[in-house]
């Protein structure tokens, strides 16, 4: 009886014990399932505030450069204003030059009347066009999406500015981008699982992102969203909301596919941007969370209560790795996006209590030339190359980010002979309310700068920085577009009277070979000292230029004939034949140089670099190295 009694009682035992670890497993499981439904409702929170601070850094971004391309457009329309109807041609060159430097695909420009000429020598009337109305108005504009008149079945997007001349709008500037073409010109992102849409106030999509989460096709959007089944939100709400001008989000499943997307309003015309995210990302978190512990659940069961602590331990060192690799993450992908639309830029990140700053993707410049800098900003100030006039708001911006939520500041920087403008862009990035981090972007605007110094700026300074966009970058010489108006204004002088002015195109024999067997770094060096021979072989008066490539061209003006310049010309032959070695090869290169005169053969650029050329290849064609006239 004691025994069976014992026995009876080790049954008891076990059946409490085993009832425990079951109640246990149960309660396991259970807490399992309840974190990771929380675990879940954690990422999506965190999601949309991902997609939020996206939205707002893309919102910064469209506004940067919308104002960037209607600043382009003012500066066009002034320089219009210097041209009057019988400089078609050269309406045309200028039209053509700037739209191929800038974002737009053609440029062009109407009279009050709306007719138009265009960069590509196109004719046309605007004047029933909503954007040329405002425009001639005074309202500088960027219109909805529409269909170009010029290319059938293209869809476009116009921004048009006034051409004010002595306070009177005497016709329009305009600009086109293709809607095909318009997320290189937003900078928008590819291939991210937050992708960016901006649509128009009719509900047309501006952009035409191809990023693989996408789901939009090109259709307008409210015709796009009816497809959809919310799962919170509607189309009523959205559209209540977009009639207001107010931001909001929604969330949506399509074709087994669940999408969380925000939308705000982007203060252009009616226009709307919306920022949206699959749930792969969570589905991936979670599955990875599912695998680690499963094995660890079984573990648990058969272990019983014995584990319980050491269990409810792992799980807390769990919970912490989690939110931890969750901050990195989110760092990682703002770091990720930012790099995705700003690849050619300097980007970094700040640590204001160590005063670290650390390169995270871009390119070095003049004074962010490495990937890391301590004591911040004290050691770039100590590198001495910040204008003094740009040393307090450098130091402000790395004072102020501390109490603001965003900054931003340009710099000018001084060295030798060179002058660079650096945009820094500075922005608090937010986790549940709190900073995670401080990402930086530094943008190179000299360009910008430049132009702006020398439309409304006469100092010393502004004639430095017209100087340089007058040069080619790489020889110093006056590239192709200044050589050109220098020569139509010498040519159209008054107080000409008789005096001949030739035209020298030259042309680099063997140019080729340098590069094909010594690569292009030699064959820039080749193109340096070409150019140093041209600038100490002629007068002042002389204009000197390189067209591209190894063509350069000079203007001798006011001479007194071709034949006295012969000796110039044997000269010069030979100070331009010259021979340049690498380990073992050696190559000779020449010049051979076409000739044409004025007036005898042309008083336009054009005529007379028609007529050199021919002369030029007569040259090529017979042993190269030399030079000829041009002969009918």
């Amino acid at each position: 009886m004691i025994k069976l009694e014992e026995l009876h009682k080790k049954r008891r035992k076990l059946i409490v014990l085993s009832l425990s670890i079951v109640l246990f497993a149960i309660l396991v499981v259970y807490s399992f399932l309840d974190f990771k439904k929380d675990f879940i409702q954690r990422e999506i929170t965190k999601t949309k505030a991902e997609i939020k601070n996206t939205a707002e850094i893309k919102m910064e971004t469209i506004h940067h450069n919308y104002a960037d391309m209607l600043n382009d457009l003012d500066t066009i329309a002034r320089r219009m204003t210097m041209f009057d109807e019988t400089d078609r041609d050269l309406i045309i060159d200028e039209l053509y030059d700037m739209s191929s430097v800038s974002h737009f695909s053609h440029i062009g420009i109407s009279d009050r009347n709306g007719n138009i000429l265009d960069s590509g020598g196109r004719n046309g009337n605007i004047s029933e066009r909503e954007y040329f109305k405002l425009a001639i108005k005074g309202e500088k504009n960027i219109s909805d999406v529409m269909e170009s008149k010029i290319i059938s079945q293209k869809d476009i997007q116009v921004m048009a500015v006034p051409i004010i001349k002595e306070n009177e709008i005497i016709g329009i500037c305009y600009g086109v981008l293709n809607i095909g073409e318009i997320d290189v010109v937003l900078e928008n992102e590819t291939g991210s699982m937050i992708y960016t849409q901006l649509v128009d106030s009719d509900g047309n999509y501006i952009t035409a992102n191809n990023s693989e989460p996408a789901l939009a096709n090109g259709e307008n959007i409210w015709k796009e969203l009816e497809r959809y089944n919310f799962i919170s939100g509607s189309i009523d709400k959205l559209k209540e909301d977009v009639e207001n001008k107010k931001s909001g989000e929604f969330s949506f499943e399509y074709e087994g596919k669940h999408r969380i997307s925000y939308y705000t309003p982007l203060d252009i015309n009616n226009y709307y941007l919306f920022s949206a995210s699959s749930d792969e990302l969570i589905d991936l978190r979670t599955e990875e969370l599912t695998r680690g512990t499963s094995g660890l659940l079984i573990k648990v069961i058969i272990a019983g209560s014995i584990l319980f602590i050491g269990i409810f331990y792992y799980i807390q060192q769990i919970n912490k790795e989690l939110k931890y690799s969750y901050k990195k993450a989110i760092t990682n992908n703002e770091i990720l996006n930012i790099s995705a639309l700003e690849s050619n830029r300097y980007i970094f990140d700040y640590n204001p209590k160590t005063k670290v700053l650390e390169k995270k993707a871009g390119k070095h410049n003049l004074l962010f030339y490495k990937d890391e800098f301590t004591d911040m900003p004290d050691s770039i100030l100590s590198m001495d190359i910040i204008d003094k006039e740009s040393v307090n708001d450098f130091v402000n911006i790395f004072e102020e980010i501390s109490s603001k939520d965003s900054i931003e500041k340009e710099i000018k920087i001084s060295h030798k002979d060179i002058s660079q403008w650096l945009r820094i862009r500075m922005k608090k990035i937010y986790n549940d309310h709190k900073i995670i981090n401080i990402i930086g972007i530094v943008d190179d605007v000299t360009e910008k700068k430049n132009q702006e110094i020398i439309i409304e700026s006469k100092d010393r300074e502004a004639k430095v920085l017209k100087h340089q966009a007058e040069r080619d970058a790489l020889t110093s010489l006056y590239n192709a577009g200044t050589f050109k108006q220098k020569v139509a204004d010498i040519l159209n002088r008054e107080n000409r009277d008789n005096s001949v002015d030739v035209l020298l195109l030259l042309d680099l024999d063997n140019f080729k070979l340098i590069n094909d067997t010594f690569g292009h770094q030699y064959g820039d060096k080749v193109l340096i000292d070409v150019a140093e021979i041209l600038k100490h072989s002629f007068r002042k008066d002389d204009v000197v230029a390189r067209l591209g490539g190894d063509e350069f061209v000079v203007l001798l003006v006011g001479t007194d004939g071709y034949e006295k310049l012969e000796p110039l010309l044997e000269n010069l032959c030979k100070k331009l034949t010259m021979t340049y070695t690498k380990g073992d090869i050696s190559i000779t290169v020449s010049a051979s140089i076409g000739i044409a005169i004025s007036p005898t053969d042309g008083n336009t650029f054009k005529d007379l670099y028609y007529k050199s050329d021919i002369a030029l290849y007569q040259v090529k064609n017979n042993n190269k190295n030399g030079y000829k006239k041009f002969e009918e």
